[in-house]
C-alpha cells in the first residue's frame, strides 16, 4: 500500500505510526472474546444459498449455548480494587442461580431454533427435489408427445 501526503510518499513513516498506535490499542481480553467470532467470516465465502445455510447451521450448532463459566471477575491492584473484586464475587454468588436459570432457558431456545432451521432446510430441499422430478417428468412427456405427432 502506498500512502501519499501532499504529493510525497509517506508510506514508511505512516505505516510505523499506525502500527504503533494499533499495538497500543490492543486488548488481550477483547481479542480472546473475539477469537471465536472469526468463524462468522466463513459465511462470506459461501457462493450459493445452500452453502451459506450449511455454514450457518454448523455455526449455530457449535454456538447454541450460553456458557457462564467464561465469566471472570477482573483483577486490579490495590485495596480499592480488592474490595471491588470481593463485592463483585459476593454479588455474583447471589445472582448466579438466577443467571444459570436464564442461561438454561436461553440454551433451550437456541437449540430449538437450530433444529427448526435445519428442519426447514431439509423440507425446502425435499420440496425442490420433488419439483425438479416433476419438471423432468413433464419435459419427458412433452418430448414423447412431440415425437409422436
Amino acid at each position: 500500500m502506498k500512502i501519499t501526503v501532499a504529493g510525497k510518499d509517506r508510506s514508511d513513516v505512516l505505516v510505523r505510526e499506525i502500527t504503533a498506535a494499533a499495538a497500543n490499542l490492543s486488548d488481550a481480553e477483547l481479542e480472546r472474546l473475539l477469537a471465536g467470532e472469526s468463524d462468522l467470516l466463513l459465511l462470506n465465502e459461501a457462493e450459493k444459498t445452500d452453502d451459506y445455510l450449511d455454514q450457518l447451521i454448523t455455526l449455530a450448532r457449535h454456538r447454541n449455548s450460553v456458557d457462564p463459566s467464561e465469566m471472570n471477575i477482573s483483577a486490579g491492584k490495590g485495596i480499592v480494587a480488592g474490595l471491588g473484586r470481593a463485592l463483585r464475587r459476593c454479588l455474583w454468588k447471589m445472582i448466579r442461580p438466577f443467571h444459570d436459570w436464564i442461561a438454561f432457558r436461553q440454551n433451550s431456545v437456541n437449540i430449538m431454533l437450530t433444529y427448526a432451521l435445519e428442519f426447514e432446510k431439509q423440507e425446502r430441499q425435499a420440496a425442490i427435489r420433488k419439483l425438479e422430478e416433476r419438471i423432468r417428468r413433464l419435459e419427458d412427456g412433452r418430448k414423447t408427445e412431440g415425437g409422436n405427432r
